[in-house]
């Protein structure tokens, strides 16, 4: 049954102004969830995936709609739209955004969908997810002990945390790093079969000082960074030898799932695709 078929059940909705007003709504009631844009959690309700008693409307917060430049970092708030994310200039200069923007879902749901909820619902059809985990990117949460900073990949591992999601960080662009994105979807949809996400930073001498390699499907069906292929380029000069090499460690290190949309070894052959295909362009603009 297509979720657009479904309908919704009865549900209480809270609209907070502020964002402690939103945190305190949270702890209140061990059944509320939040709800941003609505594109990913109104299905899963529908679908009958989630069952929370009461919505939290996180709309009206517009504190939470920002994005700040800063010298090393972008900070961008929760409630930020998507397209507006994709449109701002300095974020456009990481080649990863550019792609996304190229093959991310209609406008409409651009507009809708919001950067805090493309993290919350960890899901696997987020591709903004996949990249921010590349970039080792950071989130800022709101939870019953105040405010606290981790790494997005920690909060994914963590999944019984409660908290709201306040903002997110990733690095500026800059000469020596370089971000790509790619991924494989149906022909009458964008939703991804297979994504993946490359981040690299040289030193003067080409040395890769940071590799963050990132897919939707890493892990048992969920985003994940593969640490595995991440270690290998570190230290080293990446040259098309490094990438086949890289390849071969993506093909045994990644465990993507099999559901109706795809069998699993497809997947993992797209995702060696998609992954040899960014590490020749990046040979190519590094100019190595």
């Amino acid at each position: 049954m297509f979720p657009s078929l479904l309908r919704l059940p009865e549900l209480d909705v809270l609209t907070p102004e502020t964002v402690s007003e939103a945190a305190k709504m949270l702890f209140r009631r061990s059944d509320a969830e939040f709800v941003a844009g609505g594109t990913d959690i109104i299905a899963k309700i529908k679908m009958r995936e989630m069952r929370p008693g009461v919505l939290i409307d996180l709309s009206g917060i517009r504190e939470l709609d920002y994005i700040k430049v800063q010298k090393r970092m972008i900070k961008v708030g929760a409630m930020t739209p998507l397209a507006k994310l994709f449109s701002n200039r300095y974020v456009r200069k990481h080649q990863a955004f550019k792609a996304l923007e190229e093959k991310f879902a209609p406008p409409i749901i651009a507009n809708m969908a919001t950067v805090g909820g493309s993290i919350a619902t960890r899901s696997l059809v987020s591709d903004l997810l996949v990249v921010l985990l590349a970039m080792d990117s950071n989130i800022r949460l709101l939870g019953r002990r105040g405010h606290q900073t981790m790494k997005l990949d920690r909060f994914l591992a963590r999944k019984n945390i409660r908290a709201l999601i306040t903002e997110v960080s990733l690095p500026a662009p800059s000469p020596n790093l370089i971000t790509l994105f790619d991924k494989i979807h149906p022909s009458n949809s964008r939703y991804p079969l297979a994504s993946i996400s490359l981040c690299l930073k040289v030193d003067k001498r080409g040395k890769i000082t940071y590799a963050g390699v990132a897919a939707n499907c890493a892990r048992n069906g969920e985003p994940s960074r593969i640490t595995r292929v991440e270690r290998l380029m570190l230290g080293k000069k990446l040259t098309e030898d490094l990438v086949e090499d890289a390849v071969k460690r993506l093909q045994t290190s990644a465990q993507p799932h099999a559901d109706f949309m795809a069998p699993d070894w497809y997947r993992l052959e797209a995702l060696a695709t998609l992954f040899r295909r960014m590490g020749m362009k990046a040979v190519k603009a590094l100019g190595v």
